[in-house]
């Protein structure tokens, strides 16, 4: 067993080393911290230092962890379906057209490469963090923010739906095997990755540990900086329809472009809200009546508020039941658990969304934000990874908060991995004996929307504020 030296996320004062002892174990162990002297509980030892009892720290913790999650599931939201689709999706005639299905596969390749490696990344600056985070605020910072960038942003910039969806038009198209070996080099690609994100956030936490600090701190206003600055845009700017609706008239309904003949449309689209449909414009014909006058809610501002409670919500349920109903040995199931859950509700509420009906803007989003976020393909490869390779216990915020079940089966890395593929290749086999997908569809100028039928275009309306006739 080998001594970690802890200087190097931290130093400790010779008061410190009196006051607290630390235990810290290598692979296969844990990093353990408890915060008190020998002989003397928590509470008191705490009261005479000053300093919060464990319960109040642990209770402002937790209040800040989850702040950290929704921040960054709503910063996550934004990112993917709004600033990502300006790059990639064209936008002719004043309306967004999606990328054709083989940029959105390399797009959802890309990402959870990318996710993967943040995931390592973090995932060593959490465990280097952790044991002093009781009595270093830097450590605490370092360590919330980790939590906050696994759980919230990657949840939702990572998903396995998207794996089997892109890997069934790839076979459609091109045959069964590029299928198969797509969701192969997903999974293969993801642990190679992470591998290299574990041991560049482990030399980074070493050696560049006040860069790490700088990064945290500005990380949580650069979430809140986007999130506020992209609805302050959807609010001024909003779709530029050319007739009000009829007061008291018109119905909710699915913003979007009315196409004309000619491919141009009678009402400009000005921002995307989601990369697989960005000619949605939101709901359109939402209204607020106050007393005489009648706000009508912005379309853009309102699709975008229920992308972003879509993918929140999902980050949520997803630690709830992964990080603090369960133990982390029984975290790979429940990860596999939600991941199995998140492409079922896909496939369920892409076949019941009515185009007659206002809710399906709601139900798009459900399947694309939500279950995304509910499934998390950067943490199933940390299973895979450190349940095959090894890892320290980690801690989390939310694990003093209830007692955790213990009922859940223990899977092996190979196990895990096996499942996660079989998953995966079902659910494309399943997708491509349902979906009437063209074979045409890697056609360049092809759209992802000529593919959905259930997304249906309504004209939208702009924020206005009229005056009530009087009665």
């Amino acid at each position: 067993m080998r001594d970690v030296e802890l200087s190097s996320v931290g130093h400790w004062s010779s008061r410190q080393s009196n006051e607290y002892r630390t235990q810290v174990r290598c692979k296969g162990s844990s990093s353990s911290f408890d915060g008190a002297d020998a002989g003397v509980s928590d509470g008191s030892a705490a009261k005479a230092r000053g300093a919060p009892s464990p319960t109040t720290f642990d209770s402002r913790e937790r209040l800040q962890f989850w702040r950290s999650v929704l921040e960054n599931a709503a910063a996550s939201e934004v990112a993917v379906n709004v600033c990502l689709p300006c790059f990639v999706c064209a936008h002719r005639a004043g309306v967004w057209e999606a990328p054709s299905e083989a940029v959105l596969s390399s797009i959802v390749l890309v990402l959870n490469l990318v996710g993967c490696f943040l995931e390592g990344f973090f995932k060593s600056t959490r465990l280097l963090s952790q044991t002093m985070r009781r009595s270093q605020v830097a450590n605490q910072l370092v360590f919330i923010t980790s939590q906050g960038v696994s759980e919230g942003f990657l949840n939702v910039l990572t998903s396995f739906p998207d794996i089997s969806g892109s890997a069934a038009t790839i076979a459609l198209s091109q045959g069964t095997v590029r299928g198969v070996l797509y969701c192969i080099a997903q999974l293969l690609g993801g642990i190679a990755v992470y591998r290299l994100g574990r041991d560049v956030g482990w030399s980074c936490a070493q050696r560049h540990w006040p860069a790490v600090l700088r990064f945290c701190g500005f990380w949580p206003i650069f979430c809140r900086g986007l999130v506020l600055v992209s609805f302050l845009a959807m609010v001024v700017l909003g779709p530029g329809s050319s007739a009000p609706p009829a007061r008291g008239g018109g119905a909710v309904g699915l913003a979007g472009m009315e196409a004309s003949p000619g491919g141009a449309s009678s009402s400009p689209s000005t921002l995307p809200l989601d990369l697989h449909a960005p000619h949605l414009q939101g709901l359109a014909n939402v209204r607020i009546v106050y007393d005489e006058y009648t706000f009508t809610v912005p379309p853009l501002a309102l699709g975008l508020l229920v992308g972003i409670a879509m993918s929140a919500s999902g980050a949520v349920v997803a630690t709830l039941f992964c990080s603090m109903l369960f133990p982390e040995s029984s975290r790979p199931f429940a990860r596999f658990a939600t991941n199995l859950a998140a492409t079922v509700l896909t496939l369920l509420a892409q076949a019941r969304v009515d185009p007659s009906d206002w809710r399906s803007f709601v139900l798009f989003k459900f399947a694309t934000s939500f279950c995304g976020a509910l499934s998390a393909f950067s943490g199933t490869v940390g299973d895979i990874v450190d349940a095959y390779w090894g890892s320290d216990a980690e801690e989390t915020s939310v694990d003093r908060v209830m007692a955790k079940k213990g009922w859940l089966p223990l899977i092996s890395a190979a196990q895990n991995l096996f499942a996660h593929l079989s998953l995966t290749l079902a659910v494309m086999f399943i997708t491509m004996a349902s979906a009437a997908v063209p074979r045409e569809i890697f056609a360049v100028g092809a759209a992802s929307t000529q593919l959905r039928p259930w997304i249906r275009d309504q004209e939208s309306f702009p924020w206005h504020l009229d005056a009530a006739s009087e009665v």
